[in-house]
């Protein structure tokens, strides 16, 4: 991280409930990414995933390549985590499939997606400032 200097990172939990849609734009404004945390073992979840998928990116202006999934399955015996598909929505999304017992692997797979972003925000800033040359 060292190579993209000091950053300001900002995390809003919005926890998926449609009853605080109002407040979304204040969380949205100005903010680079998303990341979506998505229990397969929770009913609709999936169904909620897609709306937020659909939803955010969209509003914010957003490719998916900005965005993230963390697949979090709770309490694996033994750390092995049960086989799943991942839906459909994550297609483009960067993910993380870990149980959120494992605080290593939810950092590894964090910092792999802060990397990315972060060279896609500095790929972009390069991009305009070439246009505008």
């Amino acid at each position: 991280m060292a190579a993209f200097g000091k950053i300001n990172l900002e995390l809003w939990d919005c926890s998926g409930e449609f009853s605080g849609e109002k407040n979304w734009p204040a969380i949205q404004k100005d903010a680079d990414g998303v990341m979506f945390v998505y229990d397969p073992a929770q009913p609709n979840h999936e169904d909620i995933l897609t709306q937020l998928v659909q939803l955010f990116p969209r509003a914010m202006g957003l490719q998916p390549k900005f965005c993230m999934c963390y697949v979090n399955h709770h309490n694996t015996s033994g750390g092995i985590l049960p086989n799943h598909n991942v839906p459909k929505c994550m297609a483009g999304l960067e993910k993380h499939i870990g149980s959120a017992e494992d605080n290593q692997g939810i950092f590894q797979g964090f910092e792999k997606y802060l990397i990315k972003l972060l060279t896609l925000l500095a790929d972009k800033q390069r991009a305009q400032e070439e246009d505008l040359i």
